[in-house]
């Protein structure tokens, strides 16, 4: 009974933000050519995309879908650069939706996703 309600439960949908930490990455003054963000093992993805929000507190990269990361961004970071390298991506834990989310000028990041599974993973170091 409990196996079924943990599938059952898996399949429903969730609104939620998504986060981001970069490792190895280059911004660029230029637009990337397409927005990416492939799969590489854990929460660790090769991505690329456009920065939409820079401020003191976070910046929010578009990489097809947008993510934020809370902090001051790199001095480099200018609202419609380009980003790419790695991102470990993960679940908002709390930042954008208790803080984030009313700062002046931040992008509505919640959007709806259907989990069809759950993949146990180590935190970015």
């Amino acid at each position: 009974m409990t196996v079924w309600w943990q599938v059952h439960w898996a399949w429903r949908r969730r609104r939620f933000a998504l986060e981001f930490h970069p490792h190895n990455v280059a911004i660029a003054s230029r637009a990337p050519a397409a927005p990416l963000l492939s799969h590489l093992s854990g929460g660790l993805h090769e991505a690329r995309g456009t920065i939409t929000f820079c401020s003191d507190r976070a910046w929010v990269v578009d990489f097809g879908v947008p993510a934020f990361q809370e902090g001051r961004p790199p001095r480099k970071a200018k609202l419609g650069r380009s980003v790419s390298g790695r991102f470990y991506i993960g679940v908002d834990p709390f930042f954008y939706f208790e803080r984030l989310k009313n700062e002046k000028g931040m992008p509505n990041l919640f959007r709806h996703w259907v989990i069809r599974r759950i993949f146990l993973g180590a935190p970015p170091r």
